[in-house]
């Protein structure tokens, strides 16, 4: 598909539950390893909810980490919460592995994320999701937040 599409493999990026990685360990582990020679990029979702053995970080060449949004809701009210998310992004930190909080949804979750050095945020403090035609529309504003985005998402879809 990567041929036919003419895709870099370095703008693929898979994300996988815990779970799934966990099927068949040293099946996954020889998938694992084929993809990442292609240069694609591995990402766990839902990280800390499922089985969380940091042994397979070891095992599998995985390059981020999806805070789960269990852990970000209550970022800011429970101090369980903001430990484990604190936790995980030292752990991503001293790994190199880019880190990737989901459910965000106020600009508090924002600040204390940013200020743990997240590198990227999913959530509704963004945008809901929205259809192909309201997202052409947005990108298609002339405001520099929008042109950013739109400059980023062309260097990540533009072969290499």
């Amino acid at each position: 598909i990567l041929s036919e599409t003419g895709l870099s493999p370095s703008s693929l990026e898979l994300e996988l539950t815990e779970r799934s990685l966990f099927a068949d360990i040293s099946k996954t582990a020889e998938i694992l390893a084929t993809l990442h020679a292609l240069g694609i990029t591995i990402a766990i979702d839902d990280f800390g909810i499922e089985y969380s053995s940091f042994g397979y970080l070891k095992r599998f060449p995985i390059q981020a980490v999806k805070i789960d949004r269990s852990f970000v809701q209550d970022i800011l009210l429970n101090p369980h919460d903001a430990a484990i998310a604190k936790a995980i992004m030292t752990l991503a930190h001293t790994l190199q592995m880019r880190i990737i909080a989901e459910g965000v949804e106020t600009k508090g979750q924002l600040d204390f994320l940013a200020a743990h050095a997240c590198h990227d945020i999913q959530g509704y403090w963004f945008s809901k999701p929205i259809c192909l035609e309201a997202i052409t529309e947005l990108l298609q504003q002339d405001d520099p937040w929008t042109k950013s985005m739109t400059d980023r998402l062309q260097s990540t879809i533009t072969p290499d």
